[in-house]
């Protein structure tokens, strides 16, 4: 009779396997990745994964909420208690990420599983995505610099800058990196200028507090590469 895996030994394969199964996604694309792959690789029978998981699908999920989770970390370092200095290193951030690691940013934004809320792992990494997209949207409400539901605004702004990342990542356009946080600036200062509260508007004619909130966005320092 085998004898039962400690926790330990069950939570270090798991890992491994993890580790793996997200170098083979990045590397082949989730389709191209199978169990048997993933156990050729860690050389163990095939059915041994079988033992620890479900099956690919939840390790999918696995791999994505860590990934989801290491970006959160990046953009919660970013909070400050200057609203407009916050948006703009979280809006850099989400750039950075985007631009320095494209194949894990496109396996946890472009693509879906129907299953994910079978995945606790993934519903608590996504919730705490949504929350630390609006997270900043709440500091700039409370300050004064826009009005509306953090949520949906966090949301929307999003939607806006991942789908200029998308457009950037397949060549339309091709732009350098200062073109980019350029058009992310204009973007975002154009979609709040309805935004602001009236007093604010009449305040500052010329130099809106959106266009203050993503001045760190087109900074001098460009230490992250194009995307190819």
């Amino acid at each position: 009779m085998p004898t039962p895996l400690s926790e330990a030994e069950i939570h270090n394969f798991r890992a491994r396997l993890c580790a793996e199964a997200e170098r083979q996604f990045l590397r082949s694309g989730v389709d191209a990745v199978s169990m048997r792959s993933l156990a050729k690789a860690l050389g163990c029978s095939p059915t041994t994964p079988y033992t620890y998981f479900k099956n690919k699908g939840e390790i999918l999920a696995l791999v994505r909420a860590s990934i989801l989770n290491r970006l959160c970390e990046k953009l919660e370092k970013t909070e400050c208690e200057d609203a407009r200095l916050w948006t703009g290193a979280h809006l850099k951030a989400c750039v950075d990420f985007a631009f320095n690691e494209p194949e894990s940013y496109r396996l946890i934004f472009d693509m879906y599983q129907s299953d994910e809320d079978e995945y606790p792992e993934l519903v608590r990494a996504n919730a705490r995505t949504l929350h630390v997209n609006y997270a900043y949207v709440e500091k700039l409400i409370e300050q004064g610099h826009l009005e509306g539901d953090a949520q949906e605004l966090g949301y929307m702004f999003f939607a806006e800058l991942h789908g200029l990342i998308v457009l950037r990542m397949t060549g339309r356009p091709r732009t350098t990196r200062e073109q980019f946080d350029k058009k992310c600036q204009d973007y975002f200062s154009w979609i709040t200028r309805g935004l602001r509260p009236a007093r604010a508007t009449s305040a500052t004619p010329k130099r809106t507090a959106a266009n203050a909130a993503v001045e760190p966005l087109s900074s001098k320092r460009r230490d992250t590469p194009a995307a190819r």
